[in-house]
C-alpha cells in the first residue's frame, strides 16, 4: 500500500471507533452488521445509519483495477464475520485467514491478473434476524504486458544427457525482480542431481546439472508464474509444468588434427569414425555442444552463411543424416564427396563430415541432445551459438543465478 494512503487511513478508522455509535448505542438496540472490502485491516468506512446488513467496497480501493499484488482483506465495521469465500469465474477459490473474533479475513492466496472475483461474507449482528450473507465483485488489473514462460524441451520429450531446460519469457524481467521469478522455477529429477539456473538475458534463463544428466533420468519442470510479479504492473497468469526423459549416454569427442571421431555410448567406446573438418578459413570450433536439430534430409546453401553464388567457396547441396552443432551452420553430417579426405585431411566449411555409413550408424543411434565436444580446434566456439552452457565453468554457471 503507498505511504500516501496509510496517514488517510489511519484517520477514517479514528473516524469510525468515534462513530460506532451510528450502528449501536443509546439510540439502538441492535447492532446491524456491516462489512467492507479493502487492501489492509485498517482500510474501512464511517459506518452509516443503516436499517439492513451491509456489504461494500471501501472507496478508492479501485474494484475494477485491483493489483493482484495487494491482498483482500474484509473487515467488519459492525457486526461480525462468520465466513468468507473469494471465488474466481472459473470456479477456483482464493484461500484466507478469518481472524478468532471475527472481525477481519485476509486472503492468503495467490491473486490472478486479470481475473474478476466475487467476494461473499456471511456475517452476524445482535439480533439472529440481521443475519445475513452480502457480495461484491472487484477485477484485478491487466499485466501489462502479458507475462508466460515457454519451456524447453516440450512435455514427453526423450533427450540426450546434455539437454539443458530452457526458459523463455514473453516479457523482459528487470534485475530486481528475477529472484522472485526463478523461485517461481522448479526442477526435480530422479535420481536428483546438482544443478542451477543462470541467467542468459532479461528474457532467457537456463538450467543445467553440474555434470550431464544421468543417462534414463525423469526430469519435471514447473514454472509456478501465477502471480508472480515480474516488473511495476506485470504478473504471471498461469502455471506451466513439462516432464521429460533423459535417453542413453551418447557423447561424440572430434578431433581436429587426428580427423576422426570417437563415439563413447553408455560411457563405452563404440565407434571409432574417419572425419573432415573444417578447412582453413573455415575452421571447426573447438569447444563443447550440444546437439540442436536433427534432419534425415536437408539442403545446405552458402548463400545462408553469406557465400554468394559464383564464389569458389559456394555450395548448395542435398545432405542425409544432419545434426545442428551450431546456430551458425555446423553439423555433423554425411559427406559421401570426401570419403578421400576423411581421416586424413580437413576440407569442409566447418561441418563435421563422415561416410553415409558412418552417418547413418551415428544418426540411428543420437538423438537432440547429445554432447558433442571438438578438440584440438585453434578456433573456439562462441557463447550462445546453438546449444554452448557446457563450455561455462560451474562456478560462473552458479553466479549467474539471481537467488
Amino acid at each position: 500500500m503507498p505511504k500516501a494512503r496509510v496517514p488517510a487511513l489511519l484517520a477514517v478508522f479514528a473516524a469510525l471507533l468515534m462513530s460506532l455509535a451510528g450502528c449501536v448505542g443509546p439510540f439502538r438496540a441492535t447492532v446491524v452488521p456491516v462489512v467492507v472490502v479493502g487492501t489492509s485491516q485498517a482500510a474501512t468506512i464511517e459506518p452509516a445509519d443503516v436499517d439492513t446488513p451491509t456489504m461494500a467496497v471501501v472507496p478508492g480501493a479501485a474494484a475494477d483495477a485491483w493489483r493482484p499484488d495487494e491482498p483482500i482483506v474484509v473487515n467488519a465495521v459492525a457486526g461480525s464475520l462468520r465466513e468468507v469465500t473469494v471465488t474466481a469465474k472459473d470456479g477456483d477459490e482464493v484461500p484466507g485467514t478469518l481472524s478468532g473474533d471475527g472481525a477481519h479475513w485476509h486472503s492468503t492466496g495467490i491473486l490472478l491478473p486479470g481475473t474478476a472475483y466475487r467476494v461473499k461474507a456471511s456475517m452476524a449482528g445482535s439480533d439472529p434476524d440481521q443475519s445475513a450473507t452480502r457480495s461484491v465483485r472487484i477485477r484485478t488489473m491487466d499485466s501489462a504486458p502479458s507475462f508466460q514462460a515457454r519451456i524447453s524441451p516440450r512435455d514427453g520429450a526423450k533427450v540426450g544427457v546434455g539437454m539443458p531446460i530452457l526458459v523463455r519469457f514473453t516479457a523482459p524481467v528487470a534485475e530486481e525482480y528475477r529472484a522472485s521469478v526463478q523461485r517461481a522455477l522448479h526442477v526435480t529429477s530422479t535420481p536428483a542431481v546438482a544443478g542451477s539456473w543462470s541467467w542468459v538475458s532479461e528474457t532467457k534463463v537456463d538450467y543445467r546439472p553440474k555434470d550431464p544428466w544421468p543417462a534414463r533420468t525423469t526430469v519435471s519442470v514447473r514454472a509456478d508464474l501465477a502471480g508472480v510479479q515480474a516488473g511495476p504492473d506485470m504478473w504471471g497468469d498461469r502455471d506451466k509444468e513439462v516432464e521429460f526423459t533423459i535417453g542413453r549416454s551418447v557423447v561424440s569427442v572430434v578431433d581436429v588434427a587426428a580427423h576422426q571421431m570417437t563415439v563413447i555410448i553408455n560411457g563405452e567406446p563404440a565407434r571409432t569414425i574417419p572425419v573432415t573438418t573444417g578447412k582453413e578459413g573455415f575452421r571447426t570450433r573447438g569447444g563443447t555442444r550440444v546437439i540442436s536439430e536433427m534432419l534425415t534430409q536437408t539442403r545446405m546453401d552458402a548463400a545462408r552463411t553469406g557465400v554468394t553464388v559464383g564464389d569458389p567457396e559456394y555450395y548448395n547441396l542435398d545432405v542425409r543424416y544432419a545434426m545442428r552443432m551450431t546456430n551458425s551452420g555446423e553439423f555433423v553430417h554425411a559427406a559421401p564427396w570426401s570419403v578421400d579426405s576423411q581421416g586424413t585431411d580437413n576440407v569442409s566449411h566447418g561441418c563435421v563430415g563422415m561416410s553415409t555409413a558412418d552417418a547413418r550408424w551415428l544418426f540411428e543411434r543420437s538423438r537432440v541432445g547429445d554432447i558433442v565436444t571438438v578438440v584440438n580446434s585453434t578456433r573456439q566456439l562462441e557463447p550462445g551459438n546453438g546449444l554452448t552452457q557446457w563450455n561455462v565453468p560451474w562456478p560462473e554457471w552458479t553466479a549467474g543465478s539471481a537467488l
